[in-house]
């Protein structure tokens, strides 16, 4: 008895077609762990970021900014357009940010400013570029950025005093 489930006249194309096929369905792929940011294998998370429409992407983001982002991406797109949609992607980079709109610094009509606070690390340009990208895909259409102010502060536990 065969193992194949084609009729006895199938060509030669469609019986290696099975035959790979059935070789794709004995993989140990679990998909419960495929759709999940903290479970899924890192090589491919970038496919799970493509599916949920991660805007902004970086490889060589380390491995838990990665995670973090592809699991934000609901939340980011939920309220994507307002401030809490700029400061929860920003969040997920591990970047903190304070959002001020132009009718609350009196600035000009549809500007707003961002005030990003980043501790006990510095920034490359790289890093920087990444900011700018994120507060781009997720500001909403009218407004622009008019002042983006970064922050720089290391906590240390020893006093020095003079």
């Amino acid at each position: 008895m065969s193992k194949s489930l084609l009729p006895p006249n199938a060509t030669e194309l469609e019986l290696a077609t099975e035959a790979s096929m059935a070789r794709a369905f004995d993989l140990p792929v679990d998909i419960d762990r495929l759709w999940s940011a903290d479970d899924c294998p890192i090589d491919l998370l970038p496919y799970l970021a493509w599916a949920l429409s991660v805007d902004t992407w970086n490889d060589k983001w380390p491995d838990h900014v990665k995670r973090q982002v592809v699991s934000s991406a609901a939340y980011v797109h939920r309220f994507k357009g307002t401030p809490a949609g700029i400061k929860s992607a920003l969040k997920a980079l591990d970047v903190g940010v304070t959002v001020s709109e132009w009718f609350e610094h009196g600035g000009e009509p549809y500007t707003f400013k961002a005030d990003v606070m980043l501790s006990t690390r510095g920034l490359n340009a790289r890093e920087f570029q990444d900011i700018i990208d994120v507060i781009a895909s997720t500001k909403n259409a009218r407004s622009h950025l008019s002042q983006l102010r970064i922050y720089l502060t290391t906590r240390a536990t020893r006093w020095v005093a003079a």
